[in-house]
């Protein structure tokens, strides 16, 4: 800048134009909350010299890294801090620089951004991207930045955000953010065509199920297959798997694990939020070479059951007979082997007595049983058998016994062997505990057949005393005799007793024994039935029935009045049997639960005066008060606490562990997978976890802001799952004894502060109590904020109390939302704590405050740091002042440092004058700002601001002076009487050689030639420029005008002066022609006479015009300028001088006046006497 204006003094004028353009004619951009950013623009110098200048910001957010620049392409590096921005950064970027002055607007939109930069306002647009890019968004879902967004800063939706962050499956706890948020609904799914049936494959086949989902998000499927030969492709599906809305997932039926008949399974699909299942039925027939069509095993099976009927000695056994016989002979019909069906229609008819019929069945089977015996040992072992039985000889018997041993020792066909056996070895048929002992062996090999059972049962029913235990064997062949109706009382009563002493309960001895009591209702088998299910510790409420006969039947078995109160079914509303209530009155050893449901059902059912209630009347006090202490709860305990515990007897200790029991609710969630209930406060940091125990938790919640999630057992959490909560106790006055004996409980005060902010009105004692609330630690931080946002309004509105003040200053500001932030620092403002807001303005910004506080602080400190420059307070200042509310000390501070356009400075500079307040060097400043930068409004008013300043700096006055001299000469301005004095001044000052630049003279001489009149002195300072300017040979054509005032050099006199204004270096030519006659174009160069100007002199004699076009070197085809020049008439110029005697001579010619021929003479005798008497130069 210096540089520049010593140039104008000394009249170096760049006429060459610095034209700059600008990367961005805005700025916009966004910028994460509490970050820092950094950004760049360039000045780019596009004509002309390197630019230099200077660049400011409006917004003490947006800071430069350096002010100055310079250069054909300058980079401009700017810092946007948007730490503790509450809204978006605004100003611009003012540059004041050698190419003019210019404002860049900025626009800095704060907001959190993903990682990827892109911009996310509210909880529909991260939904938006969530659904777009699931990676993205879980990016950005897991980052710091989130749960700075605007959207996260309500209560709700950031207590949810920490119950599921980081927590299991990280899709999951998107999914179920955004589910909890009421952005989405949880993903459903059902699979299309449910029922698969299959018939006759021949091999193994494949095929799919296509799972079909109710919109996007994830989700989670796990497949299972309920038998082995369906293989599934995969056992689980994610949102990955699907195409769409569609899932296909392959299985395969394994043709070798299927057997004959109708092979059943089920593939079942699970998922948090439903299941289903699909059933697949393969039917497959049989490979046996015995079978032929579906209808053969049914026939068949038909017959076997009517034989197992008639050796159980059900229904008549002739006509069960008959219908053997035609089932056989359906049989018989369909199979590729007729001989076995013969074989067995032969027994049938020995049975019957009808030997002839038998023996022409075996007479026909004969051949295919015997030429297929080595393959098909078993029909040909019936076959002897059929035929011993036939014959009735006593050695064949023995000597099929001794092959048939044979065959069972060796392992060939053993079940058909150990069969035949059993009804004709006379050693088996004499000794029961033998052919039993066989039974069991052949039992442990593998062999379950009806037939092996259906033996143990005619054995047992002949011998009970047999039946020593009741084993795996035993009890799978009385459940066959049970089934059939072959145990008889005895026996029946003797199983009961052997399963007594079973040491762990087998489900199908309990089913056996619950059939036998049906049929056989004794207090033997009860007991069995009892104690089998104590030994499973069986609770169910089916189960209760059993315990009850029990009681009613007065059985004597160990521990099961326990049982009785174990499963007695939810909602129990009679008095339990007086016989239990007795026993339990002197000891026991039960749980809390049974001990709560006895103690519970004496208090609703026994009288007070009744001895049974007086028995236990100390028991329930103490038990109510022992569980108190323990914290236990169920609904049975919530009724004992409300009937037993009054509020006299409520003291420090009990009123420390009360309300957990007075607040607790029942949760109940239907869900198998959910094992844990997660409840959350908006309140308060942490979570409260319980475990679910059959879908059922009693947890104590004190608020209703509370936020009540799920959790599995890999540590998935859900917000979506159904669940009911209710109430366990509705005691207010346990509640207010409570809260009077120990207000400290921390959920006490919580509660206590609720209340307080449900009043219209506040008074000191209540906001005493938010005081205490919102220095607690595991207060959550928006909660925190919430109080202190309630404490700061009550404050604000209040008058001067040392309290508020105390509160106000010690806060931490940090933990407070904007609107109470300002308050705060309007407060404090207005109670004179100018240092303490002054803090908070430069860390949080000060625009939202009324301006009327801005004013009072900005001027206070202003005074308080002695007019010390500080870029916060001059911004505060400069602020005030477009606001239009500012003092004296703000116009004075600005005079004193402000910097930034011409027009804002001299407003201010013209307040400071308007208000006579000191102005310091601001006239300097803003004087040398725009001669440097060309912006020229209001210069004359800063100039004769500054002129009349104590000092002024001389080369800043002979600058100015030059450029108001080349306004006014190039027509661009006026100079007023008291600039003109200036210029005559400096000029009068110094030789006119050393003085002002030509330019100054220029533009003085040219005013004169406009003046009506000169003083002497002008005059004379007019003659001696004029004559130095023509020394300099610098001529213009208004040098004529000032003939009324001075001589002019006579060379000048009768010319005509041809002027063209362009620019330096270069090249101009005249193309000239004279008229009326005529005549050749003549070209010549015109000279450079001063700073563009380019100056010809041309002589036009009586009647002479002049055509003329001008050219320059950029365009040599196109003139730049045309005009006309003709002859004046004014004689008097060139009187006297040979030019003007030809003239005369011309008019006088063309007057035809007498005169001429005289005149004539006298040229021609001056001609030759001038030639004589000097010689030509």
């Amino acid at each position: 800048m210096k540089e520049r204006i010593n140039r104008l003094a000394k009249g170096l004028i760049e006429y060459d134009e610095v034209q700059v353009s600008f990367s961005a004619a805005q700025i916009e951009e966004a910028v994460v909350l509490d970050d820092k950013k950094r950004g760049e623009f360039h000045v780019i110098c596009e004509v002309g010299k390197a630019v230099k200048g200077l660049v400011y910001s409006t917004n003490q957010k947006v800071s430069l890294l350096s002010e100055n620049f310079m250069g054909k392409d300058c980079r401009i590096i700017y810092e946007i801090d948007a730490s503790y921005a509450e809204g978006d950064i605004t100003g611009e970027f003012q540059v004041v620089c050698s190419g003019g002055e210019f404002r860049i607007p900025y626009h800095f939109h704060v907001c959190a951004v993903n990682p990827e930069g892109r911009q996310v306002t509210s909880l529909k647009e991260f939904t938006i991207l969530a659904k777009e890019n699931e990676e993205e968004a879980l990016k950005f879902f897991e980052s710091s930045d989130f749960v700075k967004c605007p959207f996260m800063q309500e209560a709700g939706i950031r207590v949810l955000y920490d119950g599921l962050w980081g927590r299991g499956n990280r899709q999951n706890a998107l999914e179920e953010f955004l589910v909890g948020a009421g952005l989405k609904k949880p993903v459903l799914f059902h699979i299309k065509k449910k029922d698969r049936d299959y018939q006759a494959p021949p091999e193994s086949f494949s095929d799919t199920l296509v799972i079909k989902r109710s919109g996007w998000g994830y989700i989670r499927l796990e497949l299972t297959a309920d038998t082995d030969f369906i293989q599934l492709e995969r056992t689980a599906v994610t949102e990955q798997d699907f195409d769409g809305d569609s899932c296909t997932v392959g299985y395969t039926v394994r043709f070798d694990r299927l057997h004959a008949g109708h092979n059943w399974g089920a593939v079942q699909v699970k998922g948090i939020y439903g299941e289903e299942t699909v059933p697949i039925s393969v039917t497959l027939h049989s490979n046996r070479t015995w079978t032929d069509g579906p209808s053969y095993k049914k026939d068949f099976n038909n017959f076997i059951s009517l034989d197992l009927k008639q050796w159980a000695g059900e229904y008549e056994r002739n006509l069960l007979l008959n219908s053997m016989q035609t089932a056989l002979s359906r049989t018989h019909a369909t199979a590729q082997n007729p001989s076995v069906i013969r074989l067995y229609q032969a027994g049938i008819f020995l049975m019957q007595d009808k030997k002839d019929q038998a023996l022409q069945m075996l007479e026909e089977a004969r051949d295919a049983v015997l030429d297929n015996r080595d393959k098909d040992v078993a029909s040909y072992c019936f076959y002897m058998y059929l035929k011993v039985r036939e014959s009735g000889e006593n050695v064949q018997r023995q000597t099929m016994v001794k092959l048939l041993r044979k065959y069972y020792e060796e392992g060939v066909a053993s079940d058909m062997a150990l069969y035949i056996l059993m009804q004709t070895d006379q050693e088996l048929l004499e000794n029961d505990s033998l052919a039993l002992s066989r039974l069991k062996e052949h039992f442990r090999k593998g062999c379950r057949s009806p037939y092996l059972y259906l033996g143990v049962c005619r054995i047992l029913r002949k011998n009970p005393e047999l039946l020593r235990v009741m084993e795996e064997f035993e009890i799978q062949s009385l459940w066959f005799g049970a089934r059939y109706h072959m145990v008889e009382e005895g026996l029946a009563k003797k199983a009961a007793l052997q399963s007594i002493q079973v040491k762990r309960c087998r489900r199908l001895c309990l089913r056996l024994l619950k059939k036998l009591y049906e049929t056989y209702p004794s207090k033997e088998i009860l007991t069995g039935v009892c104690a089998m299910l104590i030994r499973g510790d069986c609770r169910s409420e089916a189960d209760f029935s059993w315990y009850a006969k029990g009681v009613e039947e007065d059985i004597h078995l160990t521990r099961l009045y326990e049982y009785y109160l174990y499963a007695l079914p939810e909602g129990y509303d009679k008095p339990l049997p007086r016989i239990l209530l007795l026993y339990f009155s002197y000891n026991h050893t039960l749980d809390y639960h049974a001990q709560a449901i006895l103690y519970l059902n004496v208090l609703t059912y026994m009288k007070e005066d009744d001895e049974i209630y007086r028995a236990y009347e100390s028991q329930i006090e103490n038990f109510a008060v022992e569980q108190l202490f323990q914290s236990h709860m169920n609904e049975a305990l919530a009724q004992i606490y409300s009937q037993m515990v009054f509020p006299e007897i409520i003291d420090e200790k009990i009123a420390r562990v009360l309300p957990k029991l007075l607040y607790a609710k029942n949760i109940r969630c239907g869900n198998p997978w959910m094992r844990q209930v997660v409840l959350c406060y908006e309140e308060m940091r942490g979570e409260t976890v319980a475990t679910l125990r059959n879908g059922r938790a009693y947890v104590p919640v004190y608020l209703e802001d509370v936020h009540v999630m799920f959790q599995d057992d890999y540590g998935n959490r859900y917000s979506g799952i159904p669940y009911s909560m209710t109430g366990m106790m509705d005691c207010p006055k346990l509640a207010e004894r409570t809260a009077e004996l120990y207000p400290s409980h921390e959920m006490m005060r919580l509660l206590s502060c609720q209340q307080v902010l449900a009043k219209k009105q506040y008074y000191t004692e209540d906001i005493d109590i938010l005081k205490d609330i919102s220095q607690e630690e595991n207060i959550h931080e928006l909660y925190r904020k919430k109080l202190v946002s309630k404490i700061i309004s009550y404050y604000y509105k209040m008058e001067e109390t040392a309290a508020c003040d105390e509160y106000l200053l010690s806060i931490d500001k940090k933990l407070l939302k904007a609107e109470d932030r300002f308050k705060v620092m309007d407060a404090l403002i207005t109670k004179d704590f100018h240092d303490e807001a002054y803090k908070m303005a430069a860390r949080y910004g000060y625009r939202s405050l009324n301006i009327s506080r801005i004013l009072k602080l900005t001027s206070k400190m202003i005074l308080k740091h002695l007019f010390e420059k500080d870029g916060l307070l001059l911004e505060m200042a400069y602020y005030c002042f477009v606001g239009g509310r500012y003092d004296d000390v703000i116009v004075e501070y600005l005079c004193c440092h402000y910097n930034g356009l011409s027009r804002p400075m001299y407003h201010v500079l013209s307040a400071a004058l308007t208000g006579h307040i000191t102005v310091y060097d601001m006239p300097e400043r803003l004087l040398g700002q725009m001669l440097f930068d060309g912006v020229y409004c209001h210069l004359d008013e800063v100039f004769r601001c500054y002129i009349e300043g104590k000092s002024v700096d001389e080369s800043l006055v002979r600058a100015y002076l030059v450029v108001k001299s080349q306004m006014y000469f190039e027509g661009n301005g006026k100079l007023d009487a008291d600039i003109l004095g200036y210029i005559e001044v400096q000029i009068e000052r110094y030789e006119i050689k050393n003085g002002l630049p030509e330019i100054c003279m220029l533009a003085l001489t040219k005013y004169y030639s406009t003046a009506d009149g000169l003083t002497d002195r002008q005059i004379e300072l007019c003659q001696s420029i004029i004559d130095e300017l023509y020394r300099k040979r610098i001529v213009f054509a208004y040098y004529k005008e000032l003939d009324r005032f001075i001589d002019l050099p006579r060379e000048l006199m009768g010319k005509t002066v041809i002027e063209y204004h362009g620019k330096r270096r270069q090249s101009i030519w005249i193309h000239q022609r004279l008229l009326p006659d005529g005549g050749e174009t003549v070209i010549e160069t015109i000279p450079h006479m001063f700073d563009g100007y380019f100056v010809k002199l041309v002589s036009l004699f009586y009647g002479e015009t002049m055509e003329y076009e001008i050219y320059d070197d950029t365009n040599s085809s196109e003139p730049v300028m045309t005009g006309t020049a003709e002859y004046d008439g004014d004689s008097s110029r060139t009187e006297g001088n040979r030019a003007g005697r030809l003239d005369e001579l011309l008019r006088l010619q063309a007057s035809e006046d007498g005169n001429l021929k005289e005149k004539m003479e006298s040229y021609s005798v001056r001609d030759e006497m001038t030639e004589k008497l000097f010689d030509y130069l």
